[in-house]
């Protein structure tokens, strides 16, 4: 979504104000935004950065106080109330109003009392500290995220991948009390804006609706249960045999990944001996090159490798409105050994947490009505 306001930006700023007043009004309001709040958001998304790379409590102290500078601009009301006339009234150039109902929506999101956005962001914050410097202990022994995989991947011996599953899993209660806390302050900032939970007001934010979304995955679920297991018992037999063990004594550290977001490896696999020497990084930096994009610079503001007190999580970011400053984070292991992986998240630190924003930033609004109050 804010690619969206990003590009219109630029375009903006060599549009005269001929057109209709309220087209005139709408391309006020963006061009204050982009003065305004725009550094605000690169601020925060700088000093998010360096907090899940240290893992300090200095600069998480940062992120929180860049984030809150942030929201609580975003917070006030008589910018909202003049976007949400602009929004009513109309916009005739498609671009324009596609930047009006994207921006309307940010600022929808911090319409809620200060005190409450700040004990949100201390609360969500104090989580994210808590899952970087969070590593597993086995025997006395700390591992790191990727340590836990490997021995989940390689280890035939049940007893020891359930140790080493369980001990990553330590994590939950060491931030159950705050997490609940925030659920509940997020529940109350949602039905301030109206909406039955935090849930679905995030879902609406995204601009999907919670029943549509739900209908999609009873539908997945309907067109691949028999496939699904189908596979899933034939996993299910070559996993038995690795271990030792009936095919209904097999537990979730049998299949390899913390939370079976990947299939396990069985059957044919690539050797790990054919690049566990390869320099990975070297080998994207050569493809890259050769598909004329070069990413030396985002490799030189990368962090690649595992380090005490931060997470393993890897996560891509671009902090300006052209898109100039990308970085990776990433250790993570690959199936059968090593290599970079970004996935790519939002701009936005404050949406980090569940769900995720939605998949389809630029698609058709949900056929739900808002709440009555934000109509």
């Amino acid at each position: 979504m804010r690619r969206v306001v990003d590009h219109g930006c630029r375009r903006l700023a060599a549009a005269s104000e001929e057109g209709p007043p309220n087209d005139a009004r709408a391309r006020r309001f963006v061009q204050q935004y982009e003065a305004n709040i725009r550094p605000l958001e690169i601020e925060a998304n700088r000093r998010t950065w360096t907090a899940s790379v240290t893992g300090t409590d200095e600069d998480f102290r940062k992120k929180q106080e860049a984030e809150e500078r942030l929201s609580l601009r975003l917070a006030d009301p008589q910018p909202f109330a003049e976007l949400k006339a602009i929004k009513e009234a109309g916009v005739s150039d498609p671009l324009l109003a596609r930047e009006i109902a994207v921006l309307y929506l940010e600022y929808l999101e911090k319409q809620v009392p200060p005190e409450l956005l700040k004990e949100m962001l201390a609360k969500s914050n104090k989580i994210e500290r808590a899952f970087n410097v969070f590593r597993a202990k086995v025997e006395g022994k700390e591992l790191t995220d990727n340590e836990v995989r490997r021995v989940l991947i390689d280890s035939r011996d049940s007893a020891k991948c359930r140790a080493a599953w369980e001990a990553s899993k330590a994590v939950g209660p060491a931030v159950l009390a705050n997490l609940k806390e925030l659920l509940a302050l997020r529940n109350q900032a949602a039905h301030k804006l109206g909406f039955k939970d935090f849930y679905v007001m995030r879902l609406y934010l995204g601009e999907q609706d919670d029943q549509q979304v739900l209908k999609l995955f009873d539908e997945l679920d309907e067109l691949t249960r028999a496939q699904f297991h189908r596979a899933k018992g034939e996993m299910d037999a070559a996993l038995a045999q690795r271990y030792g063990v009936a095919t209904d004594e097999l537990r979730p550290w049998n299949y390899q990944d913390p939370f079976f977001q990947e299939p396990p490896a069985v059957g044919v696999t690539l050797p790990e001996s054919i690049y566990k020497d390869l320099d990975i990084v070297g080998l994207v930096r050569t493809f890259y090159d050769g598909v004329g994009l070069p990413i030396d610079d985002i490799i030189r503001r990368s962090d690649l490798f595992e380090k005490p007190a931060r997470i393993s999580t890897p996560s891509a970011r671009t902090w300006t409105a052209k898109g100039t400053s990308a970085s990776w984070r990433t250790s993570c292991p690959t199936r059968n050994g090593w290599a970079p992986r970004c996935t790519s998240s939002g701009t936005r630190s404050t949406r980090r947490m569940f769900p995720t924003r939605s998949p389809m930033p630029c698609g058709p609004r949900p056929t739900r009505s808002p709440p009555k109050r934000w109509r």
